[in-house]
């Protein structure tokens, strides 16, 4: 299942994918306006993160925009093809049942590349917390901002970007390097 949301978070759609045009709701670094949905994953860390990924990969602005911390480019977490419609209530059940690991200071993590990375003190407050979904391979930092939980999108926008121009590289007739 984690397989799904990894692909779809990764930017991994087809390469004829378009970003969304922009709906006009909230600001250019991603903060909802009033008529955003208000009250989205108050209450936990966990139910920010499982509402963060259906939203993204369900192409849901205005929840996208309510769970995510303001990022300049997060247009980029609307890239890409929406979950079909069929799929979604399948998806929903999946993400209720996705194990979700808090974690705490002093645990290690070990990214992709067998990098390995310690969570520090100031990682795990009342206002901020570090969640890890069971096979994910990267661990999100969310933040407690007006008494809700928002998701750090930036991990996520990086590995699109870097998906983007990996997949861009690779498309480049041989030969034809940057600049040349």
């Amino acid at each position: 299942m984690f397989t799904l949301v990894l692909i779809l978070s990764l930017g991994l759609q087809a390469p004829e994918s378009k970003p969304q045009a922009p709906s006009g709701r909230g600001t250019a670094k991603g903060e909802p306006d009033g008529k955003a949905k208000a009250g989205v994953a108050a209450a936990t860390p966990e139910q920010a993160l499982r509402t963060f990924l259906l939203a993204m990969v369900t192409k849901d602005e205005p929840t996208l925009r309510a769970v995510t911390l303001p990022t300049e480019d997060f247009d980029w977490l609307l890239r890409g093809q929406a979950l079909p419609a069929d799929r979604v209530e399948e998806f929903k059940a999946q993400m209720a049942r996705q194990p979700i690991r808090a974690l705490k200071p002093g645990d290690e993590f070990t990214l992709p590349g067998n990098r390995k990375v310690k969570v520090r003190p100031e990682e795990v407050t009342a206002e901020r917390a570090v969640l890890v979904p069971q096979g994910a391979p990267i661990p999100n930092r969310l933040q407690k901002v007006d008494g809700r939980w928002r998701v750090d999108a930036t991990p996520i926008i990086a590995g699109r970007k870097a998906a983007e121009a990996a997949r861009k590289k690779a498309t480049r007739p041989e030969g034809k390097e940057k600049g040349n």
